[in-house]
């Protein structure tokens, strides 16, 4: 709501710097509650952090979303698209290979070889899919299309975070009553 109200009134790109404040504070809450927020140098005992793997998936996936972008923009022949595209399959082959002879990789592909793991991921991929795509299409369709208020569509979209917020617990405990097979 309070993103709408700010669309509505001021302009979408203080969207973005709204952020910069709820991060701030999110980093001074997180120093305080979170156990161990220092970061401390990896020891014997402690997993490494995976940067090739990060660095690797973030340029590979940055250089997809921006092929896809900009492909309608400028043409899909266009050599810049084309560029990325190879880019980032380059890039995200090399994060395969990298993590399967990682130490501590960044994805433990070795999950995927557990068929519930497995199957699990595929089956949430359909929904949050949907969910996603509906989340980024509908507010455009309620607005221009139905001429909503910005203000209004973002407290429409408030309706599914309480749904999560009630309904998470409850799923949780029926998971653990009957399992995730059956549900």
């Amino acid at each position: 709501p309070l993103g709408g109200v700010i669309t509505q009134y001021f302009s979408w790109h203080w969207i973005f710097l709204i952020n910069v404040p709820v991060g701030i504070v999110a980093i001074f809450v997180a120093f305080k509650v979170v156990p161990g927020g220092k970061p401390e140098s990896a020891s014997p005992g402690k997993k490494a952090f995976d940067t090739l793997g990060a660095v690797l998936s973030f340029f590979g996936l940055a250089a997809l979303v921006s092929a896809i972008n900009k492909g309608q923009q400028i043409g899909w022949h266009h050599p810049g698209i084309i560029a990325s595209f190879i880019f980032s399959v380059v890039a995200l082959t090399g994060f395969i290979l990298w993590e399967r002879k990682c130490k501590d990789p960044l994805l433990n592909l070795s999950l995927f070889k557990i068929n519930s793991f497995k199957y699990g991921a595929f089956a949430a991929l359909f929904p949050w899919a949907t969910f996603a795509g509906s989340n980024f299409l509908l507010p455009f369709y309620l607005q221009l299309e139905k001429g909503l208020q910005t203000s209004i569509v973002g407290a429409l979209f408030l309706i599914s975070s309480i749904i999560y917020i009630i309904f998470s617990p409850l799923a949780g405990r029926l998971s653990d009553r009957v399992g995730t097979r059956l549900l």
